[in-house]
C-alpha cells in the first residue's frame, strides 16, 4: 500500500518550526510527521495510525530525517529528504520502505 512512493510535500518554514539566530533553519519534527500524514492521505485515501520522528529536520538540500509510520498494525520506515528551501519554506520528499520493519522496537 505504501510502496516506495516518492512524493514532493512543502511546509512553510515560518510555521511549526524552530528557527534560531545563527542557526540553520529548520522543520518541527510535528512539522514533518504532519506532512507525512498528509502526503499518505493524499496517496492512498487515509491517514496513518501514527507517525514518528524522532528529531527536527534541517532545512538544507540533502538533509534526511528518518521516522516511522504505522498503519494497519505494521511499521514502516520514512525517510523525509529535503530538496530545496527558497522564499522562507522548504519543499520535500517522502519514500516509504517497500517493507515493514522487522523488529517492532528496533527500527
Amino acid at each position: 500500500m505504501f510502496r516506495a512512493a516518492l512524493v514532493v510535500c512543502s511546509a512553510l518554514l515560518l510555521a511549526g518550526c524552530t528557527v534560531t539566530v545563527g542557526a540553520t533553519p529548520s522543520l518541527s519534527q510535528e512539522t514533518v510527521e504532519q506532512g507525512i500524514s498528509d502526503t499518505v492521505l493524499r496517496m492512498v485515501g487515509h491517514r496513518p495510525e501514527a507517525v514518528d520522528c524522532p528529531d527536527p529536520l534541517a532545512a538544507q538540500p540533502g538533509n534526511t530525517a528518518r521516522c516511522v509510520l504505522t498503519d494497519g498494525g505494521k511499521r514502516y520506515g520514512v525517510t523525509a529528504t529535503v530538496t530545496a528551501v527558497a522564499n522562507g519554506g522548504a519543499d520535500y520528499r517522502i519514500q516509504v520502505d517497500d517493507q515493514p520493519l522487522e523488529n517492532p522496537w528496533f527500527g
